[in-house]
């Protein structure tokens, strides 16, 4: 299958294949396709979903269809638009309720570090704009990709990334 370098990407970039991106996986990846799992689960369409390992040891996750930031200088206009924070705010609502009741493994391990304890959330800790797909046809937030950063926060660490971005 033919593959395409994905614009950005700044840990080691990703490649489309098909209706698929593949990265290189790290000591998190475990964790994190449990996570995309659970959200799967759970029904949130926000993310993409875990697909296992390719023959290479890549992770390989469904692609989120939309426009993203990628590299592009200056950002495209709909990061600035009035209904963008609107809808990153609703996205992480729902995101925060769609995770609130994962328990990671208590063998996870996450790229920041940290321990999941109650009261706490495993958050995207890398929402903006940089990590979203956008339609810009419907004007509306496909959701959010790159979840390495994901990891054990308290959910208003999360939410104030999220609106510094």
């Amino acid at each position: 299958m033919a593959e395409e370098q994905l614009d950005g990407g700044n840990t080691g970039g990703a490649v489309r294949a098909g209706g698929t991106v593949r990265r290189t996986a790290g000591p998190w990846t475990p964790a994190v396709h449990a996570l995309l799992a659970h959200l799967a689960a759970k029904g949130f369409t926000g993310a993409p979903r875990p697909l296992g390992f390719d023959e290479q040891g890549r992770e390989v996750l469904t692609f989120l269809e939309g426009e993203t930031v990628g590299s592009s200088k200056p950002w495209p206009a709909w990061t600035h638009a009035d209904d963008t924070l609107d809808q990153a705010a609703r996205w992480m609502r729902s995101y925060h309720q769609a995770v609130a009741d994962f328990v990671p493994a208590r063998s996870a391990i996450w790229r920041d570090g940290g321990c999941w304890s109650p009261g706490l959330i495993i958050g995207h800790n890398d929402a903006a704009p940089y990590n979203a797909a956008w339609h810009q046809h419907q004007g509306t937030l496909a959701g959010s990709f790159d979840w390495d950063f994901a990891g054990p926060v308290p959910p208003e660490r999360d939410l104030a990334f999220a609106a510094f971005s």
